[in-house]
């Protein structure tokens, strides 16, 4: 992701961080709570980053309490809190697709 900018939009080193963390957090949880393949879908426009994850499962993300002990929880917070944009949407095979956007340049 550190190749997205250019001299006109240059993408802020905290950015790639964020989308990073984002990418790794849905794309681990899709991993995690669905039996089937799973796909990322990254495009840039705008000084936005899009980022979608589609996977097998219907159920959508839960807010839960985070565990102080380190064994999760924290997620779904962390990208609704980080994200400029996130959506959840039903897929025509029974799955579901999470769209986030994050601002990259500005």
């Amino acid at each position: 992701m550190a190749g997205i900018g250019d001299r006109e939009h240059p993408v802020h080193p905290a950015a790639v961080d964020a989308a990073a963390l984002i990418v790794t957090e849905l794309v681990t949880n899709a991993v995690r709570h669905t039996d089937g393949p799973c796909s990322l879908d990254l495009a840039v426009h705008e000084g936005l980053l899009d980022i979608d994850v589609t996977d097998t499962s219907s159920v959508s993300p839960v807010t839960r309490l985070p565990h102080l002990n380190g064994s999760g929880g924290w997620g779904w917070i962390l990208v609704r809190h980080i994200a400029h944009d996130v959506s959840v949407m039903p897929t025509s095979t029974g799955g579901k697709r999470i769209h986030v956007s994050v601002a990259v340049a500005g």
